[in-house]
């Protein structure tokens, strides 16, 4: 299902109050099973936007980046010299800075001198 925008909701609320599911779902392009939705999360909540998603306790971003071919493996191959692979799993988006930074700051000190984390993304140098 394509994402509505919350004006579009919005105007699918106002358009219901004189046409039918079917008939709003026709106009916006979308299935009456989103019009519906929509409608039920109106009456329940007072709102259009989507549900803030939760965070799943222990998820985390796991990175490997290395020039040196000692330093380990990923997917059971031996990192190759002067190439920097890099895997990650992101679970769920943190929506939590506090959650990031306490991400972020074990990585941090496991960078090598030319490299460094602003914003949250590592920086080559």
């Amino acid at each position: 299902m394509a994402k509505i925008h919350p004006e579009t909701k919005v105007l699918i609320i106002k358009r219901l109050k004189t046409k039918s599911t079917a008939d709003v779902a026709h106009t916006f392009n979308v299935s009456q099973h989103q019009v519906q939705r929509i409608k039920k999360r109106f009456e329940e909540t007072g709102e259009v936007f989507d549900k803030p998603r939760e965070v799943l306790q222990g998820a985390q971003l796991i990175a490997v980046a290395s020039a040196d071919p000692t330093t380990g493996v990923v997917d059971g191959s031996p990192l190759q010299a002067n190439d920097i692979q890099v895997q990650y799993v992101q679970l769920a988006p943190v929506t939590e800075p506090s959650a990031t930074a306490q991400a972020v700051e074990p990585l941090q000190s496991a960078l090598q001198p030319e490299m460094h984390i602003e914003h949250g993304a590592i920086q080559i140098q």
